[in-house]
């Protein structure tokens, strides 16, 4: 709505300029030795008034040439950004489906982008863990200067699989000393297992 208040305030102005310009009768003399140019009055400030819009553009041209490498910078950075937090969320929901090869790549391309370090880190490293991979879990830990000491309860190396009697998605979210089922027990201490 505003551009358009701008160009009928434009054409009110060049028609109010128009009409004093049939009335005027003054004129403008330049001199630049040895020429003489003379304007009526009307088209020299018709002449500066397009100097100036010329002028402004041109500042504005500039100005958006001088700041496009910093708009490219900060764009990238935002894609960067968003596809290391799809990446943090999809290797989180993969975590918890039990998917460790999905989860360690989501979380590793998570890490990489810089989104959430010590988390990603955790992720891809328990992932990496539960598939037998502990050199990758410990270049995982390594890069945000973790070892598995650091995460006493995050059972590395102390999974428990379905076939052992454990509840995979529980088992990720139970603490050491209760069984997975316990969760669906509302709380009691039954059956715990040894980590």
């Amino acid at each position: 709505m505003k551009p358009l208040f701008e160009i009928l305030a434009a054409l009110v102005l060049a028609v109010a300029l128009v009409m004093a310009a049939r009335f005027s009768e003054g004129y403008a003399l330049l001199v630049y030795p040895p020429w003489r140019v003379e304007l009526s009055l009307p088209l020299l400030a018709v002449l500066v008034l397009l100097a100036f819009v010329v002028m402004h553009v041109s500042i504005q041209l500039v100005s958006h040439a001088i700041a496009l490498p910093r708009r490219v910078r900060m764009f990238k950075s935002e894609r960067r950004q968003q596809s290391g937090r799809r990446a943090m969320l999809d290797g989180a929901l993969a975590f918890a489906a039990a998917r460790f090869e999905e989860a360690e790549k989501f979380s590793a391309s998570a890490l990489d982008a810089g989104e959430e370090p010590e988390l990603n880190a955790l992720i891809a490293a328990r992932s990496a863990d539960a598939l037998g991979a502990l050199a990758r879990r410990d270049v995982y830990l390594g890069r945000v200067g973790k070892a598995v000491q650091d995460y006493p309860e995050a059972g590395f190396g102390k999974y428990m699989e379905p076939s052992q009697g454990g509840n995979v998605g529980a088992n990720l979210l139970v603490p050491c000393g209760y069984s997975p089922k316990a969760v669906n027990t509302h709380g009691h201490k039954n059956r715990p297992y040894k980590c």
